[in-house]
C-alpha cells in the first residue's frame, strides 16, 4: 500500500513540478488548501528540529477561505509559541 501511494504522489509531483502555474495572490490570513509530500519547485528541505520550510506556490490548489483579524491574531500568537 505504501508503495502505492508513494507512486502516486510521484505522479502529482510531476504534474506540479512541471505545470504553467500563475503565483496566486494570497494575502495574510487565508487558508489555502496545499498538496503536501516531498519537495516541489523551489523548496527547500526542511530546517531545524521542527522541519520547519517555505512552500512553493504549486502546491496551492484553491482558496478554502479567510481568518478574521481575532482569529488570525490566535494563530500568530500560537505560531510565537511553538517558535519562541
Amino acid at each position: 500500500m505504501f508503495a502505492k501511494r508513494f507512486l502516486q504522489w510521484i505522479g502529482l509531483k510531476e504534474k506540479l513540478h512541471t505545470k504553467q502555474h500563475r503565483v496566486p495572490h494570497v494575502s495574510e490570513g487565508e487558508i489555502w488548501w496545499a498538496s503536501i509530500g516531498e519537495n516541489v519547485g523551489s523548496e527547500i528541505n526542511g530546517k531545524s528540529d521542527l522541519f520547519s520550510r517555505s512552500i512553493d506556490y504549486r502546491r496551492l490548489s484553491n482558496k478554502l477561505g479567510e481568518l478574521d483579524n481575532a482569529d488570525f491574531t490566535k494563530v500568530q500568537n500560537g505560531f510565537r509559541n511553538i517558535y519562541a
